[in-house]
């Protein structure tokens, strides 16, 4: 599993231990290496790499490189 929100990671370890054949990555993926802007969302599930600085609200949440 590919998750870049690190607060995901308790939900992630538990499904991994159910599963016993699964492994998660706190990373994005994407068709190039490279880093990105994460835009984050208070509720976290609207957090997203597409959001642009030109959008509205885009500069009121947190930003990370992935």
């Amino acid at each position: 599993m590919i998750e870049p929100l690190v607060e995901m990671e308790p939900h992630l370890e538990q499904t991994c231990r159910k599963l016993g054949n699964a492994r998660y990555y706190l990373n994005g993926a994407g068709a190039e290496p490279g880093e990105l802007t994460f835009t984050i969302w208070p509720t976290l599930s609207g957090s997203s790499f597409i959001p642009q600085p030109d959008q509205p609200g885009y500069e009121s949440h947190e930003k990370r490189k992935v």
